[in-house]
């Protein structure tokens, strides 16, 4: 039992839920639904299209060996890691990621300060893994941070042996600011976006409470990666295994996607995810995808009034280079909608799972804002606007009827009295809040709601620490292997029923909250 919940953890086992069937000859399926299937004649309006990506299953990988490795780790080796032992936690974490390394798996590390270091060239690990190793523990804090430098050294170390079936990727940790070389955000950015186009992405992570969370995160984000937000040195090196357990669970790389409008739109917006207006079509910067993952992308149209019958609204072009298959694919989903007389025949057609998720991701990213709000002084307006959200949402949701609805209403009565607390909170606390909160949204835009909502099926880090918590209270005596099991689920509803909360063996909000967890 043990090894095969271990061999599930290193697989990711996070099966996607979506409203197809996903042929076994294709590994990442996208589908887009509307809100509604028929719209209002001589109206302008809005209309949200939903696309939900469909991944081939982890434990469908299990006979096939893993994409090879090549990646550079660039790391911090700045002043302030020397600070709560923040450099012996990036020492232990990077060696025992070099460890779960496979012979022919390429490795290149770059130790960053306001110098750059070349600490281990770019080759296969080969039998070196403890003189690599070695090489880790000689580093030492010191100066200031080069971000940019270290991460132009580290995307070129990929390059110098790019693989075309295995996986390029730069890990990027840093602890402080960029306050040395390049430092204008658009400049990096432009930087980066230049090396995905050669085939290189770039995850983050940042450390402690004093790095820029908004350009970590976006680098991730323009480099087709992840963004990991790390409170806690002493969770290094378990989100260093997390990170590499996806790496080799990569299907699907050089992912692209772009929504072409017709004449019946005056604008699309796109939520979660950088997009660039390029004249003829809309391009989306998607990450990789990785094996049985959920992912959802959400576009907001603005239409211009229509007459009676059909119109089409547009096509979703995406494309991926297979790593399992070693093909291009391409796949193309035109959506148009019918126009009617009536507001009765447009609400007769409503798509109740689409636009309750879609509604859901918006509202994500307009509390995303009102914390903006909040970190530059406005406190009582985005408070004001928070609660707002939460009164508009139930109104919405008295027809909609929807549970994650539902759920996220519960959220957003928590975070109220949250921003209520933080702001006579101690600065370190008010900085612990915010990255957090901006972690959550990153994430729930793209439809994982895991920050608040926990269930039978989820797996990962989140699952790990509910598992740790539960077990600490002595509700849960399992393995802490981070699935979202019956055993976990029973162990919720025992919490649950001890504190006189809603028994659903479901970890929302308010039962996060009550471990101490949200």
């Amino acid at each position: 039992m043990a090894q095969r919940l271990m061999g599930l953890f290193w697989l990711g086992l996070a099966l996607v839920s979506v409203p197809v069937s996903v042929s076994a000859s294709v590994t990442v399926t996208a589908q887009m639904s509307g809100e509604r299937e028929a719209i209002v004649a001589d109206r302008a309006q809005s209309y949200y299209l939903l696309v939900k990506f469909a991944v081939v299953e982890a434990q469908s990988l299990i006979e096939r060996p893993r994409p090879r490795l090549n990646l550079s780790l660039v790391l911090d080796r700045s002043g302030s890691m020397a600070e709560a032992g923040k450099m012996g936690y990036l020492q232990q974490a990077a060696s025992a990621l070099v460890a779960q390394l496979q012979p022919s798996d390429l490795l290149g590390i770059i130790a960053y300060d306001d110098e750059i270091n070349r600490l281990w060239p770019s080759a296969p690990v080969g039998e070196a893994t403890r003189l690599i190793q070695q090489q880790i523990e000689s580093l030492t804090p010191r100066g200031a941070t080069n971000l940019h430098g270290g991460l132009m050294a580290g995307a070129e170390q990929v390059s110098d042996a790019l693989l075309a079936q295995g996986v390029n990727r730069v890990l990027l940790l840093s602890d402080g600011l960029a306050n040395a070389g390049v430092t204008r955000p658009a400049q990096i950015y432009a930087d980066i976006r230049r090396w995905h186009e050669r085939g290189i992405a770039v995850t983050t992570l940042g450390l402690g409470l004093d790095y820029n969370e908004d350009l970590m995160q976006t680098i991730a984000e323009h480099g087709h990666g992840r963004y990991y937000f790390i409170e806690n040195p002493q969770q290094l090196t378990r989100l260093f295994q997390q990170e590499l357990s996806s790496l080799a669970q990569t299907v699907a790389s050089g992912v692209s996607a772009c929504f072409r409008a017709t004449m019946a739109v005056s604008d699309v917006k796109v939520y979660g995810y950088p997009a660039v207006d390029s004249g003829a079509c809309t391009r989306i910067e998607l990450e990789e995808f990785y094996a049985g993952e959920e992912r959802s992308l959400l576009l907001q149209l603005q239409l211009s009034p229509q007459q009676v019958g059909t119109v089409a609204l547009g096509e979703l072009q995406f494309s991926y280079r297979d790593k399992l298959r070693g093909a291009e694919v391409n796949q193309n989903l035109p959506w148009s909608v019918t126009v009617v007389e009536s507001s009765q025949q447009a609400d007769e057609a409503l798509q109740h799972a689409t636009l309750s998720e879609a509604i859901l991701i918006a509202a994500e990213a307009e509390q995303s804002q009102f914390l903006r709000q909040f970190e530059q002084g406005e406190q009582e307006q985005a408070l004001n606007n928070l609660r707002q959200l939460a009164q508009q949402l139930a109104q919405q949701n008295r027809s909609l009827k929807s549970e994650a609805l539902a759920r996220k209403i519960e959220a957003l009565n928590i975070d109220s009295q949250q921003m209520v607390d933080i702001q006579t909170a101690p600065a370190a606390e008010a900085k612990s809040y915010i990255k957090t909160q901006k972690q959550r949204f990153y994430q729930a835009q793209k439809g994982r709601q895991g920050g608040y909502l926990l269930q039978r099926g989820a797996n990962g880090f989140q699952v790990e620490r509910l598992q740790q918590r539960l077990k600490a209270l002595g509700h849960y005596q399992g393995e802490i292997d981070g699935l979202y099991e019956e055993e976990v689920e029973a162990a919720v509803r025992r919490y649950q029923r001890q504190h006189t909360l809603g028994v659903d063996g479901v970890a929302g909000p308010n039962t996060l909250q009550h471990l101490g967890l949200y």
